[in-house]
């Protein structure tokens, strides 16, 4: 294997050399998902350490790491980033192939000109040299964003967060630009313990009451397969709040009632 990384390996033709230097390795980059949070970008901390810019909230990292039997203690646990980042080079030479391993190279290249794989051995001259440069150029996450020409970047956000730093975003002269776009990924999952707490914040954030699915949502009718003037089914009681197949808009208000239950009653 090349003991050095080069961006080049992935121009494998003329053509292709020719549109990325000529065209696209210059340009913007409109970023309209991430793994950032709006008060990490606020608040503009310097990183700790690689540990921390790599393990710090990213979940396609985890899972390679349970998926090799890493103790969870070194991937959301309370090990220290440098202990979470050792665990980590264990196991990145197994992952070559994986875009998490191609990802890892070119931050490594890009950011600290270190172009030699990542290993465990190899991994305390790697964390020296970079926690050395990271304090050097008081890298941020901002810091990260211009040094990529990131124009625009796009946080997600549950119906219920205020958008307070996000206000504070809008108000700053960053070289990037900080939005916002809608994840109500915690309205779908009615079959979690905790979703008639979540409701109830909702309502709050709403400023409405939230009592029923069809008050939960203005057009309810849409999202039933069938019809409120198909027969209803012999049983409400039955319905899964987990099943994915077509429901009477009758099952909807059954299964929305029994979250409340649930909630109301946990045993």
């Amino acid at each position: 294997m090349n003991d050095r990384f080069s961006e080049e390996l992935f121009l494998t033709n003329e053509t292709g050399k020719m549109l990325y230097h000529k065209y696209a390795e210059h340009m913007p980059i409109i970023d309209y998902h991430c793994h950032l949070q709006p008060v990490e970008i606020a608040e503009n901390k310097e990183f700790e350490d690689l540990g921390e810019m790599w393990l710090r909230g990213d979940h396609y990292k985890w899972r390679c790491m349970r998926t090799f039997g890493i103790d969870e203690k070194y991937i959301t646990g309370d090990a220290s980033y440098y202990e979470k980042y050792m665990k980590f080079a264990e196991i990145l030479p197994q992952l070559v192939g994986n875009p998490i391993y191609i990802w890892c190279a070119l931050e490594l290249k890009r950011y600290f000109d270190i172009d030699e794989p990542l290993t465990a051995a190899n991994a305390q001259e790697i964390y020296d040299r970079t926690k050395k440069l990271i304090t050097e150029k008081h890298m941020t996450r901002r810091w990260c964003m211009e040094h990529s020409n990131v124009r625009l970047v796009s946080t997600t956000e549950d119906p219920i967060d205020d958008l307070r730093y996000h206000k504070v975003l809008n108000e700053e002269k960053m070289f990037t630009r900080v939005i916002t776009a809608f994840r109500p990924d915690k309205a779908m999952f009615c079959a979690n313990a905790d979703f008639a707490a979540y409701l109830a914040k909702l309502s709050a954030a709403a400023e409405q009451p939230i009592d029923s699915f069809a008050r939960c949502s203005p057009h309810w009718k849409s999202v039933c397969s069938i019809s409120s003037r198909s027969p209803a089914p012999p049983s409400v009681t039955t319905a899964s709040p987990t099943s994915t197949g077509r429901l009477h808009p009758r099952e909807v208000e059954g299964i929305f009632a029994s979250t409340q239950r649930r909630q109301a009653d946990p045993a």
